[in-house]
């Protein structure tokens, strides 16, 4: 590329350019109808501004269900996956099926 085509890319309005445009606008619209213009660009930037603001309060209720869902779950498996007191009496019913089959055995041999 050469300089003029890079300058060209580059180019921004200086003070005379943007003095052209804002008199061209004026002759476009009018006088009259700038104010109503700038009103209504108004309202819609409130809005907008409004909106954005409701989604940024859904998107955050959302991370913190979300957030609250996980630590939840990590409780939850810092617990263990099932309740810990049914585990000790399966253990104790099965530590005592052998002992009742010990004492049943010396019966048989006398």
């Amino acid at each position: 590329m050469s300089l003029v085509e890079l300058n060209m890319l580059a180019w921004t309005p200086g003070p005379w350019e943007i003095a052209i445009i804002v008199i061209a606008i004026l002759v476009l619209f009018g006088g009259k109808k700038l104010p109503e213009l700038a009103r209504g660009m108004g309202r819609a930037m409130r809005e907008f501004r409004s909106e954005l603001k409701k989604l940024n309060q859904d998107v955050d209720e959302v991370k913190r269900d979300v957030s609250g869902e996980q630590q939840a779950e990590q409780q939850y498996r810092q617990a263990g996956e099932g309740p810990k007191e049914e585990q000790p009496e399966q253990q104790t019913q099965a530590s005592e099926k052998p002992s009742d089959q010990q004492e049943d055995q010396p019966s048989q041999k006398s």
